[in-house]
C-alpha cells in the first residue's frame, strides 16, 4: 500500500509539473506527449528566502521554472561586488544559457521569498529538441535577449576604472588586429 501511495503521489505531483510547464510560453507549440517527457525529466526543490540557488561562474546544465516564490538574479562585478539585474516571479524560468550550452552561469540566483522551483535538465528537453528545431529557436532567441540585457547591466555597473581598463585592453586588442593586418610588427 505504501508503494501505491508513493507511486500516486508521484503521479499527481507529475500531472501538476504538466499543468504548469504547459502554461510557458514557449513551451505552448509542445503537445501533451511532449509535455509528458519533458515532465518526466522534472524534479521539484523548494529554496528559503535568501536561500543562494546558483552562484555566477558555477557549472550548471539545468534550467529553472518559478512555481511559486520569487527568485533576484545577481551580477557580481570584477572587484565582486554583486549587483541586483532583476527579480524574477511565478511564472519565469532563469538558468536556461546553461541548460542549452551547458556554459557556467553568467549571474547567480538567490531566493527572495520561500520558493519552489521546478528543475529540468537537458535529458528532458533532448527529444523535444530534435523533433522541434522551431522551439529551440525561440528559445534561443529568449536567451540572446536576455544574455544582451545582462551584459548591458555588468557595463552599467562597472567602476570608471574598470572601464579605462576594458578601454586599454580593447584599444590593444585593436592595435593587435591592425598590426597583424598590415603585417607590422
Amino acid at each position: 500500500q505504501y508503494q501505491y501511495q508513493m507511486k500516486k503521489e508521484e503521479g499527481i505531483i507529475q500531472r501538476e509539473i504538466e499543468a504548469y510547464l504547459r502554461k510557458i510560453d514557449f513551451l505552448k507549440p509542445l503537445d501533451d506527449i511532449e509535455i509528458h517527457k519533458v515532465s518526466a525529466f522534472a524534479k521539484i526543490e523548494l529554496y528559503g528566502r535568501n536561500e543562494v540557488i546558483f552562484r555566477q561562474g558555477e557549472k550548471g546544465e539545468s534550467c529553472f521554472f518559478i512555481k511559486q516564490g520569487a527568485v533576484d538574479i545577481m551580477l557580481k562585478d570584477a572587484r565582486g561586488t554583486e549587483s541586483w539585474v532583476a527579480t524574477l516571479g511565478e511564472g519565469a524560468f532563469f538558468g536556461e544559457m546553461s541548460l542549452l550550452t551547458g556554459e557556467k552561469r553568467m549571474a547567480s540566483a538567490v531566493a527572495k521569498d520561500d520558493s519552489e522551483l521546478i528543475v529540468i535538465g537537458p535529458m528532458g528537453f533532448y527529444d523535444v529538441f530534435k523533433n522541434n528545431p522551431d522551439l529551440m529557436e525561440r528559445l534561443s532567441e529568449i536567451v540572446t535577449a536576455r544574455s544582451l540585457e545582462l551584459e548591458m547591466t555588468r557595463k552599467r555597473v562597472m567602476t570608471e576604472m574598470e572601464k579605462i581598463e576594458e578601454q586599454k585592453a580593447a584599444s590593444k586588442n585593436l592595435l593587435g588586429r591592425i598590426k597583424l593586418f598590415f603585417k607590422i610588427k
